[in-house]
């Protein structure tokens, strides 16, 4: 999603790969860390954003080193206007190299033609089989209800989902979560959660699931 709000790429060390880069900018007026791998959000000042070690920070015309005694994210101060905490690579004797130094991006990047509705029809036909084949094959060749009315509402659903990944990076996932259960509630007129078995249904009650697990031996 396009935005106004300042964003940075973050380099450092992560708590999982020793070279990690990680995204910064403004969400609801606050700094917040972005796992671009994860697709997580942070506060600068959580502890389990995944940066152990931040070496500096990049914009598309500056890069601050970090000069801080802790490079630890939630120890640091994150103003980068700040002499004490960053030193900027670039000054004002410096403008004349920045105009000069050439993109290291394509001009132009084409992502192909979109596919037709026929297509896209093709394409979900086959997913929706080899996914009905595999719950299948995974409950010993059994002969499975699937639920189409359930499954043309989550077609929705995963639109949704896919929406605010895309523009949220899942920071407002439980939102989200909340609207389609009360959603799925109103369609079966039940208080239905999602689980884990049977798996040819999406949503169902806890004890009667309970009870058909333990007839089936699953």
């Amino acid at each position: 999603k396009r935005t106004t709000e300042p964003t940075f790429l973050v380099i450092g060390t992560g708590d999982v790969y020793k070279e990690a880069t990680f995204v910064l900018t403004i969400i609801n007026g606050n700094w917040m860390i972005i796992d671009p791998r994860l697709g997580n959000v942070y506060a600068t000042d959580d502890p389990r954003c995944g940066l152990s070690e931040v070496s500096m920070v990049v914009s598309h015309n500056q890069v601050w080193g970090n000069v801080q005694l802790s490079g630890t994210p939630y120890r640091m101060v994150w103003n980068l206007d700040d002499a004490r905490a960053w030193k900027p690579l670039f000054t004002e004797k410096h403008d004349h190299l920045l105009s000069s130094v050439p993109s290291v991006q394509r001009p132009t990047f084409k992502m192909g033609e979109d596919p037709t509705p026929e297509q896209e029809a093709t394409v979900e036909t086959e997913v929706k089989r080899k996914l009905q084949n595999l719950l299948r094959e995974w409950r010993d060749d059994r002969t499975l209800r699937f639920d189409k009315g359930i499954a043309r509402y989550l077609r929705s659903v995963l639109c949704e989902l896919e929406k605010e990944r895309n523009e949220f990076a899942s920071f407002h996932q439980p939102n989200v979560d909340a609207e389609q259960q009360s959603a799925l509630n109103n369609i079966v007129g039940a208080d239905f959660q999602p689980i884990g078995y049977p798996v040819q249904r999406s949503y169902v009650t806890l004890t009667p699931a309970t009870a058909e697990r333990t007839m089936h031996g699953i």
